[in-house]
């Protein structure tokens, strides 16, 4: 289902019947709820009943349909007693399995006025969040990098992160020569996949290292083999440490010091799930402070504030409870925790104690994979969820949810 979300601000004293006549005739649907109104009070007027139902006659809900019924336009009015403004707004989202309507050019056709992308809700909460939100987060800076980000969306492939991590780990993004990493347990029978690697220059560098055979010591590494036989000849191939004549060169490889960061720092992890958001998201911010605070990814999904904390590490019951801090700080709805490791029973316990609290509405869900495709599938599912719900929503909630925040923004 393809959605797409906008408000406008309406002039003064359009009738809501006006709007829903306008929309439809402009756009070709059929008002769905108006004519069921109208069938109800044709068939109860031989009883003396010419009025639609009560609940029905103030209904400031419509559902306009395409005569394919392939897609249609839910309208409602956002009056400034519920967004805390003092206009009145129309929310239009649109429904289809195709193409969604061309929602901007039927409101401006109709009525001249400009609708902007996402709710009233949606719009107000972002601008808060904006002002919210301090400066990029030591991550976000790297995430901003367009070769880091580049880098860490090719360690989507798990495999290959598999492998890069192994590389990582023992050496960090020091030039080793490709025989000692072929000694790794990793490439022992994998020679061809870590010639792979070494080959492409987007995953390594190569580097001719002055190496001593003596002493089996690297000193300085350069980038072409004609400047380090300059080196050795310089000090006339005495190794300075075993001051033996056993310097050669030696072609090496270093792991590019993008693809090192993103696996070092978890950045794969939380550039995957910003790309998950921005597939359902207008706005999507990544790698944010607040405070002293870093913020992963935050959005607003479904009219949500949806916080998500990202771990390519082992997840205790201190980082479920700094997260809930951040929760607060940016006033998040819903909070989704994704770890790559094994949760322990007694962190999985304070997330539900936490998402089973009293006072909050405010929703805690933790996904535990360790690969990208069953973290994309698990994250999809809970956003799809929320979407879903907040369709749904759209047309029976008729009235602001109990407790549910709104924020003056002008």
């Amino acid at each position: 289902m393809n959605i797409a979300t906008f408000h406008a601000r309406l002039k003064d004293k359009l009738k809501f019947s006006d709007l829903v006549s306008k929309l439809a005739e402009v756009s070709g649907y059929e008002p769905l709820f108006g004519a069921a109104c109208q069938r109800l009070v044709e068939r109860l007027e031989p009883f003396g009943i010419n009025e639609p139902p009560l609940g029905l006659s103030g209904l400031q809900v419509e559902v306009l349909i395409a005569p394919d019924t392939g897609s249609c336009i839910v309208v409602k009015t956002s009056p400034g007693l519920l967004t805390g403004l003092p206009e009145v707004y129309a929310d239009l989202m649109s429904l289809s399995t195709a193409e969604v309507a061309d929602i901007p050019r039927i409101v401006s056709e109709a009525f001249g006025l400009t609708a902007e992308p996402g709710s009233v809700r949606s719009a107000q909460e972002e601008r808060r969040l904006s002002q919210v939100l301090g400066e990029l987060s030591p991550n976000g800076k790297m995430l901003a990098d367009p070769t880091v980000r580049a880098a860490a969306r090719r360690l989507y492939d798990d495999e290959l992160r598999s492998d890069l991590s192994a590389i990582t780990s023992a050496v960090g993004d020091s030039p080793v020569p490709a025989d000692i990493l072929g000694q790794m347990e990793t490439f022992r029978r994998r020679r061809q996949r870590l010639k792979d690697i070494v080959s492409d220059q987007s995953l390594a560098q190569k580097h001719f290292l002055v190496f001593c055979k003596s002493c089996g010591l690297p000193h300085l590494a350069f980038d072409t083999p004609e400047r380090a036989a300059a080196v050795i000849a310089d000090v006339n191939g005495k190794c300075g440490t075993c001051q033996k004549k056993e310097l050669f060169v030696e072609e090496s490889y270093a792991i590019a010091q993008a693809i090192v960061r993103a696996i070092q720092q978890g950045l794969w992890l939380e550039s995957l799930v910003s790309d998950v958001m921005c597939e359902r998201a207008r706005v999507v911010w990544s790698g944010q402070m607040v405070g002293t605070n870093e913020i992963d990814v935050l959005s607003v999904c479904a009219e949500k504030v949806v916080l998500i904390e990202c771990k390519d590490a082992p997840l205790g019951q201190n980082d479920v409870y700094v997260t809930a801090m951040k929760a607060e700080d940016v006033g998040a709805d819903a909070v989704i925790m994704v770890t790559t490791n094994e949760v322990h029973p007694n962190v999985r316990d304070a997330v539900k104690r936490l998402g089973a609290g009293a006072r909050s509405a405010r929703t805690f869900t933790l996904i535990s994979q360790d690969c990208c495709e069953a973290i994309r599938r698990d994250l999809s599912i809970e956003l799809d969820r929320m979407q879903n719900a907040h369709v749904k929503g759209w047309v029976t909630e008729l009235a602001p949810t109990a407790g549910r925040r709104f924020f003056l923004t002008r």
